[in-house]
């Protein structure tokens, strides 16, 4: 059922959005060098998502180069999560109904599927954390070794798939040391010599994944900048968007913690990681950085809702242990925020509008059909570099970022700043991007650098946060090839989802 709601989308040709250029990017690096890819020093390599970039390598090996197989991937784990709902569901409330409701709820979830196409790591993320509770609560059973070894596993799996695993890892010993702490000398004295074994490797592995580095340069950014306060962004986005999942989720666990404290500590202290990394530790906000607990809120839904229907003084036994399903069912063919049938599209801005999406293919069919004409070099000036990999080669040059050198403030939580160096010629450039380094326009004076090499060349603008300088001298003097402001406007439920860029080029039309 789970494949049959998500292919669709899968197969239709979709453009790619930002970071999903970042993950095809960074699978194309893995396949131009291989093994080496961790030791060679030309091209940035984003040690973080590791996994998804592997996997989305492979896929590009045995399916072709392509946005759905790009994203095959993640489609793969996002077809296994609500399995995994229904089988954590049953094993905390040993009930099957309830485990039904809820992997129905993650099944028809519209973010659940929007988010288990597209080609980054958030499916993935979501099936190793229900995977790790599974098989933590194993552990939690019978510490065993056989257990034991997979939670390592998994930590180290885990790791190279994304940082925020640490906050799944910081639970676990959080919870274990609060309803175990007398035990914990027992444990390492049974087991030390395969702790011992595995203790080299998850080290090498926090150094090849550089997960221990993204941890610390974030705690030295909260020191140098103070805390963040993303709390009104996931207000609205939880409260507003999902307020029915939201309440119905967080109001499940909290009765389920009379009845089982241990268990529902355990999500508890997983929901106050990742809301309080993310609302107070992590600067950048989007509300796809909450679906990995998304499944947990779906399963608190249903236990919810059981124990609602169950104060309904109804006699007829049948009625009353299948009202909940059927609740469920009514929840999900209201629609919004479940699909009642599957959809050829989902859009990632169903919620909050957080994404650029316009058809980038028409930006570079000119783009290409301007190369093809010329039998000399055609500079690419792009606001994402890696989207110009895509459609042009990984190695395609003379390609140009057009960044802000160094501003003030922040985009969404992020600087506005860009690491560059100077070449020979004293032109900016972008360090670690290639044998020929990709060029850097920050102000109009790199742009008229651009123009005195070249007399031909395109500029794709789809941000005015850019330097104002480089944006008014391209309105004023290229030629406008192109205007998109979205994705097939047809398809669009959000008037709201307007991102507007424009090609412009100079010589061509001269």
């Amino acid at each position: 059922m789970a494949l049959a709601y998500r292919w669709p989308a899968l197969v239709q040709t979709r453009p790619l959005w930002v970071d999903e250029f970042a993950t095809v990017d960074q699978a194309n690096l893995i396949l131009k060098y291989g093994p080496l890819i961790f030791s060679q020093t030309v091209d940035q390599f984003e040690y973080h998502n590791i996994t998804t970039h592997a996997f989305t390598a492979l896929s590009f090996i045995l399916f072709g180069q392509s946005e759905s197989s790009a994203r095959l991937p993640s489609l793969i784990f996002g077809c296994f999560i609500p399995v995994l709902v229904y089988l954590l569901t049953k094993r905390l409330f040993k009930s099957p109904q309830l485990a039904i409701m809820a992997s129905l709820l993650s099944t028809f979830s519209y973010f659940q599927i929007t988010w288990s196409v597209q080609a980054r790591s958030y499916s993935l993320q979501q099936f190793l954390l229900l995977l790790t509770l599974l098989l933590y609560l194993r552990f939690y059973e019978s510490r065993s070794k056989i257990n034991i070894f997979f939670l390592l596993f998994l930590a180290v799996l885990g790791l190279l798939t994304h940082t925020t695993y640490w906050l799944v890892i910081m639970t676990m010993i959080l919870h274990f040391v609060m309803f175990n702490y007398r035990q914990l000398k027992n444990i390492v004295k049974r087991h030390w010599l395969l702790i011992l074994l595995i203790i080299p490797a998850f080290i090498v592995v926090l150094i090849t994944s550089g997960s221990y580095r993204n941890i610390f340069d974030l705690l030295l950014n909260i020191l140098r900048q103070g805390f963040a306060n993303n709390v009104w962004y996931y207000h609205s986005f939880l409260w507003r968007e999902y307020s029915l999942v939201s309440f119905f989720g967080f109001f499940g666990w909290f009765i389920f913690w009379f009845k089982n404290r241990s268990s529902a500590s355990l999500i508890w202290i997983l929901f106050i990681a990742y809301l309080g990394f993310f609302c107070f530790g992590f600067a950048p906000y989007v509300s796809r950085y909450l679906l990995p607990i998304f499944p947990l809120l779906f399963i608190g839904m249903a236990y919810s809702l059981n124990k609602l229907v169950a104060l309904i003084p109804i006699k007829q036994k049948v009625v009353k242990s299948s009202l909940p399903l059927l609740i469920v069912f009514a929840i999900v063919i209201n629609g919004d925020k479940f699909v009642l049938k599957p959809q050829a599209y989902y859009s990632v801005n169903h919620d909050m509008r957080e994404i650029a999406v316009v058809d980038y293919s028409q930006v570079y069919n000119i783009i290409k059909s301007g190369i093809a004409t010329s039998d000399k070099p055609i500079p690419v000036i792009e606001t994402w570099a890696p989207r110009a990999m895509w459609y042009l080669g990984l190695d395609y040059r003379p390609l140009y970022w057009f960044r802000w050198i160094d501003e003030p403030g922040t985009i969404n939580g992020i600087g506005k700043a860009t690491h560059f160096e100077l070449n020979s010629k004293g032109e900016r450039v972008i360090p670690e991007s290639g044998s020929i380094p990709i060029g850097f326009v920050g102000d109009l004076s790199d742009l008229i650098s651009v123009l005195n090499q070249y007399d031909q060349g395109y500029i794709w603008i789809d941000d005015t946060s850019r330097p104002k300088d480089v944006i008014e001298y391209a309105e004023a003097n290229f030629y406008n090839e192109l205007e998109l402001s979205s994705y097939h406007p047809e398809l669009i439920e959000n008037p709201y989802s307007i991102w507007p860029g424009t090609l412009y080029s100079w010589g061509f039309n001269d």
